[in-house]
């Protein structure tokens, strides 16, 4: 970063996410890649600081809406289009234990909890839930936007929970991850595309249709 330098380099056909480990260490790429001619894999790769393939695992079998790694880049969660979550030790590259029927619906988003012992999941109707992993249990259940959700972030300091959604995803609302109360309530004129926080946890920035960003306070 100080010098523009590029280092190395992945081919790759579509990657709809990438993450760097808090450490800095590695690199947690999503990648489809075509199975056959109608069906597409999705499969996830870690790579080290020189580029090494360190790690990697595909999710077969279902489509895949929407993924979440912790922080430290040991666990995976994968939300299918039926409603299932699995979770999978991306290091030792195996699931953990049977998946997780966490919706009826299929899955707007999912994010891990900073700590990594909670999983936030949200189907594309609005159900949010806050999962308990080490018991499989879901210990909080809201809904969170009447028309359609997503995407959600959790805060840094992991108390909040924002979500966006509602008609053409014009809509961001803050909650109290632990109890499900709304705090706060947003509506735009232009579609947002991105919702995060800043490390601080002060503060919600959004990325717009318009090409404009939204710096939002937060109670």
């Amino acid at each position: 970063l100080e010098t523009g330098r590029e280092l190395w380099s992945v081919e790759a056909e579509r990657v709809p996410a990438v993450q760097v480990s808090n450490d800095g260490k590695q690199l947690l790429a999503w990648m489809l890649k075509p199975a056959s001619s109608e069906q597409i894999e999705t499969v996830v790769e870690m790579f080290d600081e020189t580029g090494k393939k360190v790690a990697s695992l595909t999710d077969r079998d279902r489509r895949v809406y929407c993924l979440a790694f912790t922080a430290n880049g040991e666990l995976l969660a994968t939300g299918s289009d039926n409603g299932s979550v699995r979770l999978w030790n991306l290091k030792q590259q195996q699931r953990l234990g049977d998946d997780l029927a966490a919706h009826g619906k299929a899955l707007g988003d999912l994010a891990f909890t900073p700590d990594g012992k909670r999983l936030i999941t949200a189907d594309h109707e609005g159900e949010l839930k806050v999962w308990d992993l080490d018991k499989r249990q879901a210990v909080c259940t809201f809904a969170t936007h009447t028309q359609q959700l997503s995407a959600l972030v959790v805060s840094p300091d992991g108390k909040t929970v924002a979500t966006l959604g509602g008609a053409n995803n014009t809509e961001v609302r803050l909650w109290n991850g632990e109890t499900g109360q709304e705090l706060r309530k947003w509506n735009f004129a232009t579609p947002i595309h991105a919702i995060a926080f800043v490390p601080s946890s002060k503060k919600l920035v959004t990325a717009n249709g318009d090409t404009t960003l939204y710096w939002l306070d937060l109670p």
